[in-house]
């Protein structure tokens, strides 16, 4: 279809509307008839393949409306199997201009889907709205609106139009156009808000609880809460799934209220009041038994605390019915398990801490606020981690040989990875018996409206068979059941569930004791024999600890011959190898165990003495880094079998660090297969952590191995014998036979430091309150220092920061305060900032000293070098190329200058001639920054600045002939090549 015929096509429609527009807008005349008539035709001038005839672009929607339920859009317009965007049809006497239930429940779909559009129309009127923005009930109906058209102006804006909606518009991103960037629009995404709505529930519950239940006790508090939110969640999700009957919770509370009311209306004085009876949670606890009897899962089962708990009938109403239309925006039908995973990996960062007086406070957790928050894995990244470890292995298998595959996460979570591998293996079943005969597809497939799907029977046996996941969390454990049950009941309902399980005489979900299980990947039961204190620690530390002993609970996945392992083996084999200085990682190469390992281990520094002295007795490669991550690497080295699969997103740092060059000899003992160092691209959301993934087979390794810069972008090769995990490109190579900055300078790092014994060195506490501040000088002795804020390339502002001249007079006995003033006070000297991406220096000659965040580079003693042709060379853009290069600091939000890479500068030494050219540019842009501070805003954009560029760019160009860079080196530096 192209522009002029769609446009053509369309003004037919235009005036068969308007020449019978009275007809049409009656109430008689139905939304089906406008959708055939109208609204296919008018989508299909726009190229959209609307019958479906080539590929399934358009899905149509069949889901009638319930009273008091949203029903789905009528189409889902979808472009390489991924939806683009929703489109609610409507009769033509509807009011979509001023109708804002109409507007709300059509950005509900679209936010809970997380589209960035939806489009409302009768063809008579067409609105599309944004929707990323949370919805929000009665808000007029042009908040979030992009556009609103009437009919008659579909001519005129017909570009608009095409531009937008056509197929090949949307095929080119024009919806990523459309929407206009917001900052921090994030906030407004699903996984955010219904994170804000279940924390806002869980303070709310908790206390009630806390109040009514003074007797119990905060691990008992937490896990009671968790159960009962992923409880009433999972039941409210499979009623918009069709699984559970609509409404059965809404319906609790409405009985409860009418109860309430007719008791308070009744006239019998001598009958007790009953306001706070509870009446809810009770009919919550049969539905939760019967839960329990359908699905046999976990989750329903009815502990001693669950039974005794009181909960007051007032806070289950503002739970439950905030999770209804239309006080609710969720559309659980909409929302995919891997929003919902999201969220509750954030929920979980936080606990329930009870104080003294037994009231609930929420806590973020130790573990969580040392790691800088929870690191939920992108659902993109699991993909290709699980593309090229599952995938691989399963390519030609059948699915007898896949059922044997044992997968692993050992730190889990809410899921993500096991959900990925589930639906992976899931679609790759669903393919593999579409195409198979109908004696293999009996049992295993049926057809749904000619459609086919997977049987329950068989979800669930790849279920058991495949997916196993350990997480340190027990309410972790708790939603990854919750999560993986939900999506092995996806695309069915309580018709289909009833059917399969008179068939199979089964009940609709496993029960995943054996395959999900809590306790602490790293520390095994011998912890109780290294820490002899151990057995006598109460119940709450015991369980922070948690020991696993991975031989026993997977006795499936290991030789029995390893189950016989006692503890004093195991910490005589552990010490043993420690002696020898042979990995612990070996310990099970001649075992069985588990085919793939992946996943997202947590990354913290252990500060605690006990478990790091364990941790560093058990895993040689954790020494030195301290962090966890490295130990899960180590331990995980050992839970796969030998030819199995190994691969996570951990932090970049092993790959160039000196703390973890042990690390990097072990994994060179393998197959590495590919590493992707995503350098400065920040990966997670709420964090800013660097990352890498490694993928790695347990075999001998080859001769050498892929190193990428992203998913699919090819970086070098690199030798499986490397010590670091770089290939330096040529240009670099070149510039690394030139002596460097150390050659020739003292590079130093010698600013105010101060911090009190017994203390650690903490910089910032009171120490600096007392001898340091910032304003007007207070006395004419008092020493001004620098901070990296005061200068900048070739230019230097006077500090506003002051050392008082009698600080010591301000020190406590405890207190150290140190600074070389023989250097501070060099004059002149190269100062460049600490705290930067990039290198950024200028002169100093006011014998100004600094703080931490400034380092110094001068010539050593035997040389008399010109500091301002030194500076020249360090702002140049070659050798800012060169560091980005070498260290990857770029876009970091704490990135740091550090003294050992300055030092690795590539110097060149020039003649009398050159240099005397370099300084004299030197001099004339210092100069003319100075005649900035006091310039116009109009002399320095006309005038100054663009000949301060013009110098820059003749400096480069002296500096590209120093180092002797030919044409094509030029642009790579120039970031043209």
């Amino acid at each position: 279809m192209n522009k002029e015929l769609a446009k053509q096509q369309i003004e037919i429609l235009i005036n068969k509307f308007a020449e019978k527009e009275k007809f049409y807008k009656d109430k008689s005349h139905s939304e089906e008839s406008i959708k055939v008539e109208f609204i296919t035709p008018f989508f299909r001038a726009l190229g959209w393949d609307i019958e479906n005839k080539q590929s399934r672009e358009v899905i149509f929607e069949d889901r009638t409306r319930i009273e008091g339920r949203i029903k789905r859009p009528d189409y889902g317009f979808y472009l390489n199997d991924k939806r683009q965007f929703f489109l609610e049809a409507k009769a033509a006497h509807e009011d979509l201009k001023n109708n804002w239930e109409h507007a709300y429940q059509l950005k509900s779909y679209g936010w809970s889907s997380k589209l960035k559009i939806s489009i409302l129309t009768d063809f008579e009127e067409l609105a599309i709205y944004d929707c990323r923005y949370y919805p929000e009930k009665l808000a007029e109906t042009s908040k979030h609106r992009i556009k609103y058209l009437n009919y008659k102006n579909y001519l005129k804006e017909f570009d608009f139009l095409w531009d937008n909606l056509s197929r090949e518009a949307v095929l080119n991103g024009s919806l990523n156009r459309l929407v206009k960037d917001v900052k921090n629009i994030e906030k407004e995404a699903v996984d955010k808000k219904f994170l804000d709505f279940l924390e806002e529930e869980r303070i709310r519950l908790a206390g009630e609880i806390a109040k009514l239940n003074p007797t119990i006790g905060q691990f008992e508090l937490n896990k009671a809460l968790v159960k009962l939110i992923n409880r009433i969640v999972f039941l409210r999700i499979a009623e918009d799934r069709d699984i559970e009957k609509y409404g059965e919770l809404q319906d609790l509370v409405d009985r409860s209220k009418k109860e309430k009311a007719l008791e308070s209306l009744s006239e019998i004085k001598e009958k007790p009041k009953v306001q706070n009876l509870e009446l809810i949670y009770p009919e919550l606890k049969i539905l939760f038994a019967k839960a329990n009897e359908k699905y046999n899962s976990e989750m329903f089962e009815l502990d001693k605390t669950d039974l005794e708990l009181h909960i007051k009938d007032q806070v289950l109403y503002h739970f439950i019915e905030n999770l209804y239309y239309p006080n609710s925006p969720y559309i659980f039908d909409a929302i995919s398990i891997d929003v919902l995973g999201s969220t509750y990996e954030r929920f979980l960062g936080s606990v329930v801490v009870l104080s003294s007086l037994h009231e609930a406070i929420v806590e973020q957790k130790p573990e969580v606020r040392k790691a800088g928050g929870v690191y939920y894995t992108p659902e993109y990244i699991v993909d290709y981690i699980v593309e090229n470890t599952v995938g691989e292995l399963i390519k030609s298998q059948t699915p007898e040989e896949v059922s044997k595959i044992k997968i692993l996460d050992p730190a889990c979570g809410s899921g993500s990875f096991l959900i990925g591998v589930y639906e992976y293996l899931l679609d790759w079943h669903l393919k593999y018996y579409e195409k198979a005969s109908p004696k293999e597809q009996k049992d295993n497939i049926d057809f749904v409206e000619g459609k086919p799907r997977l049987t329950i029977k068989l979800k669930k046996q790849i279920l058991l068979n495949n997916i196993f996941g350990v997480d340190i969390d027990e309410q972790a454990i708790n939603v990854t059941k919750l999560s993986l049950c939900l999506k092995c009941l996806e695309g069915e309902t309580e018709h289909s569930l009833r059917n399969q399980l008179a068939l199979f005489k089964t009940q609709a979900l496993p029960t995943l004791k054996d395959n999900v299980k809590c306790g602490n990947s790293l520390i095994s039961s011998d912890f109780a024999k290294y820490e002899l204190g151990f057995n006598k620690w109460n119940e709450d530390e015991q369980r922070k600890i948690n020991p696993f002993n991975w031989e026993r609970e997977f006795p499936q996945v290991f030789n029995k011959s390893l189950n016989q392992d006692s503890p004093d083996l195991k910490i005589s084999k552990i010490n043993k190898e420690t002696k020898s200085g042979k990995s612990s990682n070996q310990e099970n190469q001649g075992s069985d165990g588990f085919d793939i390992v992946i996943g997202n281990p947590p990354y913290v520094i252990v500060f605690d003495n006990q478990i790091k002295s364990y941790l560093e007795n058990k895993y040689l490669e954790f020494k030195r880094n301290n962090d966890l991550y490295v130990a899960f690497i180590s331990q995980c080295l050992s839970l796969v079998k030998n030819a199995g699969s190994f691969s996570m997103i951990t932090p970049n740092s092993f790959i160039r660090g000196d703390y973890f060059k042990v690390l990097r000899e072990t994994l060179n003992k393998y197959q590495i297969n590919e590493i992707v160092d995503f350098g400065n691209r920040l990966i997670f959301n709420t964090a800013n952590v660097f990352t890498s993934i490694f993928n790695i087979t347990k075999n001998r390794p080859n001769e050498n191995w892929t190193m990428k810069s992203d998913l699919f972008v090819i970086q070098s090769m690199i030798k499986s014998n490397s010590e670091i995990y770089i290939s330096k490109n040529p240009l670099i190579e070149k510039l690394d036979k030139y002596k460097q900055f150390e050659d020739f300078f003292l590079v130093k790092d010698i600013g105010y430091n101060y911090w009190s014994i017994g203390r650690g060195k903490q910089r910032g506490d009171s120490i600096g309150s007392r001898i340091l501040y910032k304003g007007e000088k207070q006395n004419k002795l008092d020493i001004p220092y620098l901070k990296g804020t005061n200068f900048n390339r070739y230019t230097i502002n006077e500090p506003s920061q002051f050392l008082r001249h009698d600080y010591e007079k301000y020190l406590n006995e405890n207190d150290i305060f140190r600074f070389s003033i023989e250097v501070l006070e060099t004059c002149p000297k190269l100062i460049y900032r600490q705290t930067s991406s990039s290198l950024i220096g200028t002169i100093e000659e006011n014998k100004y000293h600094n703080d931490k965040t400034v380092h110094i580079i001068i010539p050593q003693n035997k040389y008399c070098i010109n500091l301002k042709y030194v500076l020249a060379l360090f702002n140049s853009k070659l050798l800012n190329y060169y560091y980005q290069e070498a260290v990857s600091e770029n876009g970091r939000a704490f990135a740091q200058v550090k003294v050992v890479n300055v030092k690795q500068l590539p110097y060149i030494e020039s003649n009398r001639e050159t240099q005397e050219t370099i300084i004299k540019l030197v001099d004339e842009i210092l100069a003319l920054n100075e005649q900035k501070k006091t310039a116009s805003e109009y002399q320095i954009q006309r005038i100054l600045q663009p000949q301060i560029d013009e110098i820059d760019k003749d400096i480069d160009k002296l500096v590209y002939d120093l180092y002797g860079l030919t044409e094509e080196e030029i642009k790579i530096v120039e970031g043209m090549g």
